[in-house]
């Protein structure tokens, strides 16, 4: 790999990658006996999710959508190894679905499994009594079963570094009066010489990592939930550095300034709404889909509250769901747990126009526990669940 370094030189870096970030899984289910709970017609499709901690799942594949089959026979799929191994704590969970056209898929069953007991492959042990939201069984004969379960290899997270991906980083701020006045120290966005906002903080721990991963040094700096211009127009999405056309600011420093200015030349008004900031991205996305320069975008949204208007933001969740996108919700401040951002996480989110969720790319995860749930360290797998199901990786 070839890295700048300087205005005339270059840095050649070689990386050894252990096999073992190559390895995946092969899996296949099928089911048994499954009925739809609705007056929808049966169209029944699973999703695997390993349950990390009770408030970080991962969402590791969602199959096809099989219609009028009681027992239907999905495609197999792989998963990368390297994830299970690493979340080795975690529960995995099959959770099954019925798609329901015009209104929310109901619930079939889930049944719960590890990797020690699929790697068991096919047979009694991997025959899954499906189980209702109260830890019931169904009927006995309702089920989920493997019928597959072999090593394989697959794209890495390196493997799309060593073809030229790199990371396109955006950083949204939350300005809306929630967060107290900025001159009062109780404050999130407290204006001190010496003394960092929480917002501030947050900013410090989240942007370094991602640093190195850049194309250049340029990040787009977003801001919601104020009064902003001349006129002190209420904008949900406006740039943080004060540019009429470029949201862009150079490096870490470059974006500290731009929030520190901000503070002072806008007014705080409601209510939190980051669907637009979204957006934002994921037309910057939509675009690298079509010209394929190899770029992957990144949006870190800095919060303190769930968006107002879930129904419009989990339309911006979908359709960036199908572009190269990663969206991670960072709360900030005491709430560890802010009401209404759990909707936002759900694996079957659909959006107005009927589409589904096609993969994982929205996550939330407070800024306090960020080194406890590793939870950045999800973009490269969501990178690659990307690379898989929609380039040639």
């Amino acid at each position: 790999m070839i890295l700048p370094f300087g205005s005339s030189s270059q840095l050649q870096l070689s990386i050894t990658v252990p096999e073992f970030y190559a390895q995946y899984i092969n899996l296949q289910f099928y089911g048994h006996n499954l009925h739809s709970n609705t007056s929808h017609p049966l169209a029944a499709y699973f999703v695997l999710v390993l349950q990390v901690s009770p408030d970080l799942s991962i969402v590791l594949h969602r199959s096809e959508v099989i219609k009028d089959e009681k027992t239907p026979h999905w495609e197999a799929f792989k998963v990368p190894l390297f994830v299970l191994q690493q979340f080795h704590e975690g529960s995995i969970e099959l959770k099954c679905y019925n798609f329901n056209v015009n209104a929310t898929d109901s619930f079939i069953g889930h049944c719960r499994t590890t990797l020690y007991q699929l790697q068991q492959g096919p047979g009694a042990m991997n025959s899954y009594m499906l189980l209702d939201t109260s830890g019931v069984h169904i009927h006995e004969k309702t089920s989920l079963m493997l019928r597959r379960c072999d090593l394989t290899t697959g794209p890495t997270y390196f493997d799309l570094i060593n073809k030229g991906i790199h990371l396109h980083l955006t950083e949204a701020v939350d300005m809306t009066a929630s967060n107290g006045n900025p001159n009062s120290p109780d404050s999130l966005h407290f204006i001190h010489p010496h003394q960092p906002s929480a917002y501030l903080r947050s900013i410090l721990s989240v942007t370094p990592p991602l640093l190195a991963y850049l194309a250049n040094s340029r990040i787009a700096a977003l801001g919601f939930g104020a009064k902003v211009g001349d006129d002190f127009k209420l904008s949900q999405c406006f740039y943080l550095n004060g540019s009429p056309s470029d949201a862009h600011v150079d490096g870490l420093v470059g974006l500290l300034n731009a929030y520190r200015t901000s503070r002072i030349a806008l007014q705080p008004f409601a209510p939190t709404e980051f669907a637009d900031c979204i957006y934002y991205v994921s037309t910057l996305a939509k675009a690298e889909s079509r010209r394929r320069v190899g770029l992957y975008f990144c949006l870190l949204i800095l919060t303190d509250g769930a968006p107002s208007n879930n129904k419009r933001t989990i339309d911006a969740i979908v359709d960036s769901s199908y572009f190269p996108c990663s969206v991670f919700a960072i709360g900030v401040g005491k709430k560890k747990v802010i009401p209404g951002m759990d909707i936002l996480l759900s694996p079957t989110l659909k959006h107005s126009d009927g589409r589904a969720l096609c993969r994982q790319n929205f996550m939330f995860v407070h800024s306090d526990d960020l080194d406890k749930e590793n939870a950045l360290a999800l973009l490269p797998l969501q990178m690659i669940q990307w690379a898989k199901r929609f380039d040639s990786a």
